[in-house]
């Protein structure tokens, strides 16, 4: 059945399950003519739902691997030490921790723990005892850390976080690493820290879309409490894990690929593919591209049979959501396109697009892969119904795009090249152009976390002067993101500005300004930052824009 589907209530006595995902599917193409044959796309759309995590979350497992090179050596591992310890101390007594350091050799700082008062005492001891020196084996540090956790327990969600700041010297590469993460799965999820401009996002972004978790970007050490604090609380909102996608096509049709899913299995039950854990509210679009041989005869015919496999966060139950895709097989000529769905392939291929252009700037051939995203950019603003800077994904596609390409055009150094994808690497334009950083949490412990890094009753006023003279004023928050695109908090309509350009916080009764890796760069009294404290005084520049921050409380 095309259309919405929702799981199963169950049946007999007792109270039913609860609702963990909804499904909907559709084909690009809503009827085909018979005895034809061509590509048609399927495009499916997961929605994880299920209880807010404040009422019941399961017992947390978090396993700390981190990074004690000789290149963590002074402000880097005193931030990350600082960082860890103070999430553990956010985590509850039936909580557990450890910590993994790697260097030459990985060691065991402290085994998996629960952290009780006195446990939290000694982890704060250990973790602060850390020195650096020494090389990056990664893949034996990630591999120690693992071994450390026990088989999980049913109610239990177990974390892997690794954070590194430098490049491997173990062989390590992103197809390795990436089949090490997928080994941990399902019952391990992982997120991966990368710290400054010189560590490997590439091979961390592949770590992490292999276990099916996150990657984040510390661009410095003031970044790193909050940082972290978002990587934990974020696992607060994961309602969905161990989710597996089954694919099973009808008569007739071949399934050729999950676009932007490397990985496909196939097996006796059809083509299988690993997708990240959702949160509350989550959506998540896949495209499978299909090769169909249509029948002879006008029908209602079966292109893909469709199982989900997933799990409640920390339960060991799989649960099955199951539905079935067809298309029509008709004389008619006309009005089988269908749009929203087509638009959602476009945007699946302009995210493979875009990674494509990333290997070009690796090669440092600019020119070429800014022709390549200014081509899409037409495209997809070519699309009927696009309308610039109107919030929807065909909008923040472009913008993202219009972003990438502008950085490209610069021709930007080697080191400045790789600070920005490593700050976009955190958004997927087929998946709504949202980066993870920026989604609200909803849970105890994601509101906790971030709200211990921040002030929670700040008062003030942001005073925006915009080109020409005009001011706007916006009030204070706790934390503000400021960016062209309108899913920022403030949204600075200006072709100077980049989608996502910097965040103003308010910590420890001072504000601070960060960069998010703007082409135009973030300017504090004339001067260009990544990040700095600003007074009332202090003017900062965001392109055309700028903005005073005067704090009252």
């Amino acid at each position: 059945m095309n259309g919405p589907y929702r799981e199963s209530s169950g049946s007999g006595a007792g109270k039913p399950p609860e609702e963990l995902l909804r499904l909907q599917t559709t084909t690009d193409l809503l009827g085909l003519a018979p005895r034809s044959s061509g590509e048609v796309f399927a495009v499916l759309e997961l929605e994880g739902l299920g209880k807010r995590l404040e009422v019941a979350r399961a017992r947390f497992s978090v396993m700390f691997v981190l990074d004690t090179s000789g290149s963590m050596s002074g402000e880097p591992l005193l931030q990350v030490c600082d960082s860890v310890t103070k999430l553990a101390d956010l985590l509850e007594p039936t909580d557990s921790a450890g910590v993994v350091a790697f260097s030459d050799n990985p060691s065991e700082v402290m085994a998996l723990t629960p952290l009780s008062p006195s446990a939290k005492a000694g982890f704060r001891r250990r973790v602060h005892a850390l020195t650096s020196e020494g090389s990056t084996r990664i893949s034996a540090g990630v591999a120690a850390g693992r071994a450390l956790l026990p088989p999980r327990k049913d109610g239990e969600r177990q974390l892997l976080l690794v954070l590194t700041d430098g490049q491997p010297t173990d062989g390590t590469t992103a197809a390795s690493f990436a089949e090490l993460a997928r080994g941990f799965r399902p019952d391990v999820s992982v997120v991966a820290l990368g710290y400054g401009p010189k560590h490997n996002a590439e091979l961390l972004r592949a770590f992490a879309d292999g276990g099916g978790g996150q990657y984040w970007y510390i661009a410095d050490p003031a970044q790193a409490n909050m940082e972290f604090a978002r990587a934990i609380g974020s696992q607060g909102d994961v309602v969905v894990d161990g989710v597996q996608l089954v694919l099973a096509p009808g008569p007739g049709v071949e399934v050729l690929e999950v676009l932007g899913e490397p990985r496909l299995r196939f097996g006796a039950d059809g083509a299988r593919v690993s997708l990240p854990d959702l949160r509350e509210g989550e959506k998540r679009t896949c495209v499978v591209k299909l090769q169909v041989q249509a029948p002879r005869e006008p029908s209602r015919f079966l292109v893909l049979g469709i199982t989900v496999e997933h799990r409640q966060a920390g339960l060991a139950q799989v649960r099955k959501l199951q539905s079935e895709l067809t298309v029509d097989i008709t004389h008619r000529q006309d009005g089988l396109l269908h749009v929203a769905a087509r638009v959602q392939v476009l945007l699946a291929r302009a995210e493979l697009l875009r990674r494509q252009a990333r290997v070009l700037c690796d090669q440092q051939r600019y020119d070429a892969a800014a022709v390549l995203l200014r081509k899409m950019i037409a495209e997809l603003e070519g699309v009927p119904g696009y309308v610039k800077l109107d919030g929807g994904p065909l909008s923040e596609a472009v913008e993202q795009l219009i972003d990438e390409a502008v950085v490209c055009e610069q021709r930007p150094s080697v080191t400045a090249y790789n600070e920005f994808r490593a700050g976009t690497l955190g958004v997927d334009v087929a998946q709504g152009s949202k980066h993870h950083a920026d989604r609200k949490t909803t849970s105890a412990l994601g509101r906790s976390t971030i709200s211990s890094m921040l002030d929670c009753d700040v008062e003030g006023v942001v005073v925006i002067e915009l080109p020409g003279g005009q001011l706007q004023r916006v009030m204070l928050a706790p934390e503000l993101s400021v960016g062209r695109s309108p899913g920022n908090d403030v949204s600075l309509a200006l072709a100077s500005v980049a989608r996502r350009h910097c965040r103003v916080v308010c910590r420890h009764g001072k504000v601070f300004v960060y960069d998010l890796g703007s082409s135009n760069g973030t300017l504090v009294n004339g001067q260009r930052v990544t990040n700095a404290e600003v007074q009332p005084s202090d003017v900062i520049q965001l392109g055309d824009a700028k903005l005073q921050v005067l704090r009252v409380k």
